[in-house]
């Protein structure tokens, strides 16, 4: 057979050909169609209804499958930290904006080309930046909800007292105290003003009334680094502390709680507690076990003419365990940064907006308006776990209620068992 020489055009000619035709055969055997895409499928897991999740679903429209699991509130981080440590967590997990220092080492942050700091700090309030981005601006999660401290009062009792308007400021809050509260020939306390100045055992919210005192004080809560808390190295950090102690302080003319009075929700839930503080979580449990009650919602008081809020927020997280932390991080963005998802989680959940936009829409809501407004002043501080926090500063507040601590002490020692938690 003779030999073929083939030039440098031609061999080149002749592959193009052979591409050409490979192309043909693929596209006569799939009938001109694309190949079908791979399916992505995203776990989510949560503490809401799974009748809310999937009606906020309604606000994505990525590609990705998503499956919702929802576990109870009680046992959510023990379940989700055991998940995660077994190497079977999910995609996508909320958590709560105190708690993503604690999830540092499992979460995978936003890709800056899409969620900027710029972005960020355009879309969502300072209290977000504090909690979901690091010290560069990078968004390690995006906040559901943003919800506040604000105060509950009995309007009924309030009236029976000759108190026209809840307390604005603390110097109100004080002066009401003193009119609310009931002592007998003994200084007994008969009855109590306000559910303040306790420990968690019988004040639930009390640390957080106390991280926002020191906060509206001026308080310097963490180190510029955000890796060591410095609220007990300040005198402004002391003098809040002393300020909740007073209210459970037989001594004080602000006298108003002890220990041995049980629940302060149960007490305000039965009418029996004028004044008490909580988030608009709590406020819808309180309105569901006493319906019958005037229970009305006022901005939390202040320290100042600069407003300083106590923020809860919850949000969403990408798992380093995802296999598509792309299409993950594609659906928190839609449902937390976008426009559709918010309004659909908001609509389904009850839960007050953490994007501005939709503040600014429901700051003058009935029911969500006093929330909605007091995230716009609301101030966090990085915290390494927020229960364990309020775990230690509830102790610091045993320690000096019992008499076992001065407050200083007390304080101190409380600082010191938060920077060990930042060490973990």
């Amino acid at each position: 057979m003779p030999k073929i020489n083939l030039t440098k055009n031609q061999i080149v000619m002749l592959a193009i050909g052979a591409a050409m035709l490979l192309g043909l055969i693929i596209l006569f055997m799939t009938g001109g169609k694309n190949p079908a895409p791979v399916a992505v499928n995203l776990t989510v897991w949560g503490v809401d209804d799974e009748s809310v999740f999937t009606t906020a679903l309604s606000g994505y429209v990525g590609p990705a499958s998503v499956r919702y699991k929802k576990i109870p509130e009680d046992s959510y981080r023990a379940t989700l930290l055991d998940a995660l440590a077994a190497g079977e967590g999910p995609d996508v997990f909320m958590v709560r904006g105190e708690d993503l220092y604690k999830y540092r080492n499992k979460t995978v942050p936003a890709p800056t080309s899409t969620i900027s700091a710029a972005v960020m700090d355009s879309n969502f309030p300072t209290a977000v930046i504090q909690e979901y981005t690091d010290m560069n601006g990078q968004a390690w999660g995006l906040p559901l909800s943003l919800d506040t401290l604000a105060l509950f009062y009995n309007k009924d009792a309030l009236e029976q007292a000759g108190i026209v308007f809840p307390p604005a400021n603390w110097e109100d809050f004080q002066a009401d105290v003193r009119i609310l509260a009931k002592r007998n020939a003994n200084n007994q306390l008969v009855s109590p003003a306000a559910g303040i100045g306790g420990t968690l055992s019988t004040v639930p919210i009390g640390t957080d009334v106390l991280m926002a005192l020191m906060m509206q004080n001026g308080t310097t809560m963490n180190s510029k680094d955000g890796l060591e808390a410095t609220f007990a190295k300040s005198s402004e950090g002391l003098k809040a502390f002393n300020y909740y102690l007073q209210f459970a302080n037989p001594s004080s003319p602000y006298y108003t709680w002890n220990e041995n009075l049980g629940s302060a929700p149960s007490l305000f839930a039965g009418g029996r507690l004028p004044l008490y503080f909580g988030y608009r979580e709590d406020y819808l449990k309180l309105k569901a076990a006493a319906p019958y009650l005037a229970i009305k919602v006022a901005p939390m008081p202040q320290a100042g003419e600069y407003a300083v809020n106590y923020p809860r927020t919850w949000g969403l997280a990408v798992s380093k365990q995802s296999k598509a932390p792309s299409y993950a991080w594609d659906f928190v963005i839609q449902m937390a940064g976008g426009t559709n998802g918010p309004r659909a989680y908001m609509a389904a959940s009850g839960r007050p907006p953490a994007i501005k936009f939709l503040m600014n829409e429901k700051k003058g809501d009935l029911d969500l308006g006093v929330f909605a407004l007091q995230g716009l002043t609301a101030r966090a501080w990085r915290q390494p776990d927020g229960d364990a926090v309020r775990t230690i500063l509830s102790d610091a507040i045993s320690n000096v209620l019992s008499g076992a601590r001065d407050a200083q002490r007390a304080l101190s020692e409380a600082e010191g068992s938060i920077n060990a938690l930042y060490k973990r």
